[in-house]
């Protein structure tokens, strides 16, 4: 870290997910509110009381503005993926006055239905350009592709509880198949529908 970059603390205005208006998290916007979903179960949050559910082919997004030129930024986030196996693509721009600059991208895919822990996913972005004035996270959840395997996998884990260890105990947790989108209550409501979303909690953007 250069003289030039002391550490200022958090950028992200709520990056805990922890207030929403209408189902979207305060201080984030979408084009696709109702691909996007408050969370309360306990299963699928990693801090707090809540985290955020974005369904497949949705985007969170955020401006960070007090960005500091030419200095490193950490960005950082935990998620993890319910439903379908698919993908999600995080990435930081730098907003400048005649053009915008990928700062940094993180990519995963999950190849099971259900992800039992949040990952920890987190990148350091190329220094900010010399007349950056903002800086803009984009969360995408990736679309899926249903195929027969993956229809089969899914109905198996719906219909049976699933053995996950926890804490060096073996002890079988039934995985709540429904995300509702827009009319979210509780993952634990049942119904004959079964969403894919990617769960995303404490998010984080800091100088480095």
């Amino acid at each position: 870290m250069s003289r030039c970059c002391p550490k200022c603390g958090e950028l992200v205005t709520n990056g805990g997910m922890e207030l929403f208006s209408n189902h979207i998290p305060t201080g984030w916007t979408t084009t696709t509110p109702d691909k996007i979903c408050k969370v309360d179960f306990p299963y699928l949050v990693h801090s707090g009381n809540y985290s955020v559910a974005i369904k497949d082919d949705a985007t969170l997004s955020q401006i960070v503005t007090d960005v500091v030129p030419k200095c490193c930024y950490e960005f950082s986030l935990f998620a993890k993926f319910f439903g379908y196996p698919f993908g999600m693509t995080a990435t930081v721009t730098f907003l400048t006055p005649c053009c915008e600059i990928v700062g940094g991208t993180i990519h995963a895919q999950s190849f099971s239905i259900i992800d039992y822990a949040f990952s920890n996913l987190r990148i350091l972005t190329i220094p900010a350009p010399c007349c950056t004035t903002a800086a803009r996270i984009d969360i995408y959840a990736e679309p899926y592709v249903v195929t027969a395997k993956n229809a089969n996998i899914a109905k198996s884990e719906i219909n049976h509880p699933t053995n996950i260890e926890n804490e060096g105990n073996s002890e079988n947790l039934l995985i709540p198949p429904i995300l509702q989108f827009p009319k979210y209550e509780s993952l634990q409501q049942v119904n004959n529908n079964y969403y894919p979303a990617l769960i995303v909690d404490d998010v984080s953007f800091a100088l480095q």
